[in-house]
């Protein structure tokens, strides 16, 4: 269990939820979090091979195809927000296996990503991508030097987020920008659905950020944000059967007889408005 601490957003306290058990919730601004202190080790242990094929995911790799559509339509979008992104230079931090890198490669001057899961990295290494096993925050700034940094589902896995967006800050040049995404826990789906929210599941999900919350926490930092969407994603019919079946209700045999079905080799379009891409600046 996590000692009592300040909030990263406003300095006030955090209490245990009054719904959902093992989050905190601050009483000031409304800021969520799980009641747990990971150490460093205990945070790389979380993301090894058997986190994307098994443990979080049936086969992060084998969706390629579908992961490389929904962050092609992140490099579309990201170009109508900050304009012509060709002599730009981007870092990504928490690239995995690099599918961003891959779809972002041609959009960029230079593309760029790191993250701490080793087996991912490499992966993504050997497939081409400019990608290194790296801690962001253990490492010395380089001040001023991205036009734009990307974290995609990322933040949420942070113990310390503010530590990311502050080093972030520093290493964009004036006028960069900040594009996250995230879950939103003050959406509608995410309150109608409670403990029972698929974003959910702490130790691999720490903090939990409202649209609020999340641009207040830029705006300490001294982002301006100037853009919040809820696009829809692809997502593969067989991930959504293993996570229902296999991780929520642990009916294994079930859902190895359903996964098998030619019929859910597909993708299909989700937007239940319960995730968003938040677009800050920095300014110049």
């Amino acid at each position: 269990m996590k000692q009592e601490k300040a909030c990263i957003i406003c300095g006030g306290m955090h209490q245990p939820h009054p719904k959902i058990r093992g989050l905190m919730q601050c009483q000031n601004c409304g800021f969520i979090c799980a009641n747990m202190d990971l150490s460093k080790e205990e945070m790389n242990a979380l993301y090894s091979e058997k986190y994307f094929k098994g443990e979080e995911y049936l086969d992060y790799v084998s969706d390629e195809a579908i992961h490389l559509k929904n962050f092609s339509r992140k490099v579309k979008e990201i170009q109508r927000v900050v304009g012509d992104s060709s002599k730009m230079t981007m870092l990504e931090i928490g690239c995995a296996y690099g599918f961003f890198l891959k779809a972002a490669d041609s959009a960029f001057q230079t593309a760029e990503g790191l993250d701490i899961a080793r087996d991912a990295v490499n992966y993504a290494v050997a497939h081409g991508a400019n990608a290194r096993v790296e801690d962001y925050t253990e490492t010395p700034s380089n001040p001023e030097s991205y036009d734009i940094i990307c974290m995609w589902d990322v933040i949420e896995h942070l113990k310390e987020p503010q530590r990311f967006i502050q080093k972030a800050f520093l290493e964009l040049k004036p006028g960069g920008w900040l594009c996250i995404s995230t879950g939103d826990i003050g959406s509608v789906n995410a309150k109608l659905r409670g403990r029972n929210w698929r974003q959910i599941h702490p130790p691999t999900h720490l903090s939990y950020f409202s649209a609020d919350t999340m641009s207040r926490l830029l705006k300490k930092e001294g982002f301006l944000v100037q853009k919040v969407t809820y696009p829809w994603n692809g997502i593969s019919l067989k991930n959504v059967v293993y996570t229902i079946y296999h991780l929520r209700m642990h009916r294994t045999k079930l859902c190895d007889r359903i996964i098998n079905s030619d019929l859910l080799s597909h993708e299909i379009p989700l937007n239940l408005h319960d995730y968003m891409l938040i677009y800050a600046s920095k300014g110049k």
